[in-house]
């Protein structure tokens, strides 16, 4: 090989080191270019789902959010034996119930009606011990129970 090749030759080598350290360095400046951003990721304004579920650390639904079989919505919050402590969902009257729980039994009920709102008291039993509410005759009653369930008294 002659000089001049020799020269030609080296310059190509050079040419090939040049063109992969400046792609490298182009690459290097778009990646950090692109990581460095700050922009947060847009909130949508509406999130849509027939159900959510939070679950604990231990795989537990804690809380649970949906649509029920009669296609209304309903709220319901467990405690960490997945026991049901809180219901809310609605009456077949078209009103709100809330149901708050103890040991799978439903101690406290606050319901609507169509005449009004209604509170029931039960023990442990799932005996009802006290009632204050409206009546289908709109008046107010307040009623005791005895731990059967059999009534003891009642105010109109």
């Amino acid at each position: 090989m002659n000089p001049i090749e020799q020269r030609v030759a080296q310059l190509e080598k050079s040419l090939k080191l040049y063109r992969f350290f400046f792609s490298s360095v182009l690459i290097a400046v778009v990646a950090f270019t692109l990581l460095s951003t700050n922009q947060k990721a847009a909130i949508p304004n509406i999130v849509q789902a027939h159900k959510f579920q939070v679950v604990n650390d231990k795989g537990i639904v804690v809380a649970d959010l949906g649509a029920s079989v009669s296609n209304t919505g309903y709220l319901t919050i467990n405690n960490e034996k997945a026991e049901k402590v809180v219901w809310l969902t609605y009456t077949e009257g078209g009103g709100g119930y809330l149901s708050l729980s103890n040991k799978n039994v439903e101690a406290i009920k606050l319901s609507t009606t169509a005449e009004g709102g209604r509170i029931g008291i039960y023990n442990r039993s799932n005996n009802r011990i006290g009632f204050w509410g409206v009546m289908e005759n709109l008046d107010g009653n307040l009623s005791n129970y005895d731990n059967t369930g059999k009534i003891t008294g009642s105010l109109p």
